[in-house]
C-alpha cells in the first residue's frame, strides 16, 4: 500500500513539472526564424483571453516580439509568445505585463545556422571569362597595329619629316609628269582626228605652262619665252633646260601668232619636243632623288 502511494505521488510531481514546463514551436529555432513560445501559467488569476501586440511590449535588441496571447483552457492557462530572434545562444525575453501581472525570467535557446566548427560561408571568386575563339588574336593584333602606328607617327614627327616631304614631292612630280604625258598623248589623238592646229597649240601652251608652275612651284602662266632664260627657279637645273624652254615657247608662240598657216608637221615636231623634254625631266629627277 505504501509503495502504491509513493508511485502516485511521483506521478503527480512529474505531471506538475510537465504542466509547468514551457516549450517552443518548432523545437529547434534558428536565428531569423519566426517561432512561438508556449508557457503554462497554472497560477494566473486573471479571466478571459488577452492579446498584446508588438507596440505594447518592451523592445529588445536581440528579439523582435510580434504578439503575446493569453489563452485560458479548462486544464490550465497558457501564454503564447510569437517572436523572431536575431542572435544565437540563450536569450532572455523582456518582462511582459499582462493583466497586471509581470511575466519575466523567460529564456529561450536559439541555434546558429552554422554547425559547430564551421565558418561563415563565403562566395567564391568570379569565374574566368569565356574564351571566344579568335579573341586573343584580335586583341593582340589590334594592340600591335596601334603600337606600329604610334611608332610610325613618332618617326615621321622626329626623324622622317624631311624624308616624308621628299617622298610627297617626288610622288607629286611623278603624278604631274604622268598627267602632262597624258595631255600630250590626247593632243596627238586630236591631231589625228583633224582638230585645228592652232587649237592644239593653244591647249599645249596653256597646259605646259600650268605643268611647269606646279612642277617648279613658281608661276609660269604669264611668262614669255625670253623670261625662261632668266627664271630663278630653274637655277638648280641645267642651262640646256632653260634654253630648251625659251626656244620651245618661242617657236610655239611664233607659230601661233605669226599669221602664217600652221602645218601638221610643225605641230607634230612641237609635240615631239615636248615628249622628249618630259622623258628627260623624269630621268633627271629620278637620278637626283637616288643621289640624295
Amino acid at each position: 500500500m505504501l509503495i502504491l502511494l509513493l508511485i502516485i505521488a511521483c506521478t503527480g510531481v512529474f505531471a506538475q513539472e510537465e504542466q509547468t514546463a514551457y516549450r517552443m514551436i518548432p523545437p529547434m529555432v534558428y536565428v531569423g526564424d519566426r517561432a512561438r513560445l508556449v508557457v503554462p501559467l497554472p497560477d494566473f488569476s486573471g479571466s478571459g483571453d488577452i492579446a498584446l501586440h508588438a507596440a505594447q511590449i518592451p523592445p529588445s535588441p536581440d528579439i523582435d516580439i510580434h504578439r503575446v496571447t493569453l489563452e485560458q483552457r479548462p486544464d490550465s492557462n497558457y501564454l503564447i509568445i510569437e517572436f523572431t530572434a536575431f542572435r544565437a545562444g540563450n536569450l532572455e525575453l523582456p518582462p511582459i505585463d499582462i493583466a497586471g501581472e509581470i511575466i519575466s525570467g523567460l529564456e529561450i535557446g536559439i541555434n546558429s545556422v552554422l554547425a559547430s566548427g564551421e565558418t561563415r560561408p563565403v562566395l567564391t571568386g568570379p569565374a574566368d571569362p569565356l574564351a571566344i575563339p579568335g579573341t586573343s588574336f584580335l586583341v593582340y593584333g589590334t594592340l600591335c597595329i596601334l603600337i606600329l602606328i604610334l611608332l610610325l607617327a613618332m618617326w615621321a614627327l622626329f626623324w622622317g619629316r624631311k624624308r616624308l616631304k621628299n617622298w610627297i614631292d617626288a610622288w607629286k612630280r611623278r603624278w604631274l609628269l604622268v598627267s602632262m604625258a597624258r595631255v600630250e598623248k590626247n593632243l596627238r589623238k586630236a591631231l589625228a582626228k583633224g582638230t585645228a592646229y592652232r587649237t592644239i597649240l593653244d591647249i599645249l601652251s596653256f597646259e605646259f605652262r600650268s605643268f611647269l608652275s606646279f612642277f617648279f612651284t613658281d608661276s609660269c602662266r604669264s611668262m614669255t619665252a625670253a623670261e625662261f632664260n632668266h627664271a630663278l627657279f630653274l637655277d638648280d637645273y641645267s642651262i640646256e633646260n632653260k634654253k630648251f624652254l625659251s626656244a620651245f615657247f618661242g617657236r610655239c608662240d611664233f607659230t601661233r601668232f605669226s599669221g602664217k598657216e600652221i602645218t601638221g608637221h610643225e605641230t607634230q615636231v612641237i609635240l615631239g619636243e615636248l615628249r622628249s623634254f618630259l622623258t628627260a625631266l623624269g630621268k633627271a629627277k629620278r637620278v637626283q632623288r637616288e643621289t640624295t
